[in-house]
């Protein structure tokens, strides 16, 4: 191959359920018919998205990153200070990330046209004390709909005991040895695509359920030399208009602005709480009485009374202060 441009894909194959496998397997099978030298990676339970694109990226590279949001996070956070060209895959769940790209509805046809005749966007990417991220920050309701939602799913994966394959699904999430992919395949689309589709069945009694556990939480908020102390329900941070697995909270961010936008839903009854909750899932938060935006070119949280954030779908311990600011590039996305 010498050093001639190459395309790495590297694929999450639990990203999404597990359920894209016969559309990974398709882009490659049409990547193969155009004649088009590609190196195909998959992440496991040991060598996850930052550590595998580490190994593979090479400067001159284009990244296709077949997952969703937090294999997104892995990829660009571990190599974003090399000179690669990124190509987004939406095989994820939420697919947050794509979406304010413009590449969720791509069919394979279309992402194989990304890989060979793409444009080249510019977006920027933020960095978060030591960290990089690309689409969001954020606190309060949406941390507490994904931490119930993840107590959920472990106790209906315990209370399948005596099932072989969840013996399976365990062993692979929770030691460190791996699997071979078509056994990953086979379990994936089993059990854990029930446990999916239980998520998604249930996701309106775990989001009540946050309603009632939801307390506002004071924070210090600096953007752009001014500072408040707000009391809020959700706060976020972000140039992208989706995030919480589509919701579009920011309908007027653009992923390749260079100005973030702090989302800002103030305390408020558990009547106007549940009403915020109603919006959100029709893109109409931006309605609500107790909703501001403002937008700013970096920003600082601080807060004694939250212990978790979601940095591009990952949940994360929040340690009381945060400062975010702009990068000094730009990634380039093929879209």
């Amino acid at each position: 191959m010498g050093d001639a441009l190459l395309i790495k894909i590297i694929y999450n194959p639990i990203g999404g359920g597990g359920m894209n496998w016969d559309r990974m397997k398709h882009v490659r099978s049409l990547l193969e018919d155009k004649g088009v030298t590609f190196e195909y990676y998959e992440t496991t339970f040991e060598m996850r998205g930052d550590a595998m694109a580490r190994l593979v990226a090479k400067d001159g590279d284009i990244i296709g990153i077949a997952g969703g949001d937090g294999t997104i996070h892995e990829v660009i956070s571990a190599t974003y200070d090399m000179d690669l060209t990124y190509v987004l895959l939406p095989f994820g769940s939420g697919n947050d990330t794509a979406r304010s790209a413009g590449v969720f509805n791509y069919t394979d046809e279309d992402i194989v046209n990304a890989f060979t005749n793409g444009t080249e966007r510019p977006i920027p990417y933020w960095v978060a004390n030591d960290m990089v991220f690309v689409q969001t920050l954020s606190f309060g309701t949406i941390v507490d709909i994904n931490m119930i939602a993840d107590e959920y799913i472990e106790n209906l994966m315990s209370k399948m005991t005596g099932n072989t394959t969840t013996a399976i699904i365990r062993r692979y999430i929770d030691v460190t040895k791996t699997l071979m992919s078509s056994m990953i395949h086979s379990i994936l689309n089993g059990e854990l695509s029930f446990v999916k589709v239980a998520k998604s069945k249930d996701y309106r009694r775990i989001a009540l359920k946050a309603v009632a556990k939801c307390k506002a939480k004071k924070y210090t908020i600096t953007y752009d030399g001014v500072t408040r102390d707000v009391e809020s329900i959700l706060l976020s941070v972000q140039n992208v208009e989706y995030m919480g697995g589509g919701l579009n909270l920011c309908p007027n961010a653009a992923i390749d602005s260079a100005d973030l936008i702090v989302l800002n839903v103030n305390k408020k009854s558990k009547y106007r709480y549940v009403m915020n909750l109603v919006a959100m899932s029709s893109g109409k938060i931006e309605t609500q009485k107790n909703v501001e935006y403002f937008k700013a070119k970096s920003v600082t949280v601080k807060s004694d009374e939250i212990t978790h954030m979601i940095v591009d779908g990952e949940t994360l311990k929040f340690d009381g202060s945060i400062e975010v600011k702009p990068g000094d590039h730009k990634l380039i996305v093929r879209v």
